[in-house]
């Protein structure tokens, strides 16, 4: 019984017509666009130099203005250099980024007490 069973499922199978195939060409051509890669740097690697700066950058920043969200933003793309090969670069960035987050906050703590203690409520 299970012979005959197989026999009409292959006689059947041998009996469908071909499923109709895409245009071959049309879909090699988008396969292409969408598959294509960004070239690499000259050098051959990703350079992380632009988070490395970056970081420096939001380093400086973070001393004066909201130190926490630059600071640590700062030290994000400092780490992102250094995975992508700038340690030297990542390295100063995180640094920085992390002394300079402490001494914005101690700054911003400074000025605002400095201003409360000195502040005239009777004038207004």
């Amino acid at each position: 019984m299970q012979e005959v069973t197989d026999k009409l499922n292959l006689e059947d199978n041998a009996t469908s017509p071909p499923v109709p195939t895409q245009n071959k060409g049309l879909q090699n051509k988008v396969e292409s666009y969408y598959t294509t890669s960004i070239p690499a740097e000259p050098g051959g690697r990703s350079s992380g130099r632009l988070e490395g700066v970056l970081s420096i950058i939001f380093a400086v920043i973070s001393l004066l203005f909201f130190p926490p969200i630059f600071g640590a933003a700062g030290i994000f793309l400092g780490l992102q250099a250094k995975k992508k090969g700038q340690l030297s670069l990542g390295t100063t960035g995180i640094i920085l980024s992390a002394i300079f987050m402490i001494l914005g906050i101690i700054l911003g703590i400074l000025v605002y007490t400095d201003i409360i203690k000195n502040f005239n409520f009777n004038r207004y």
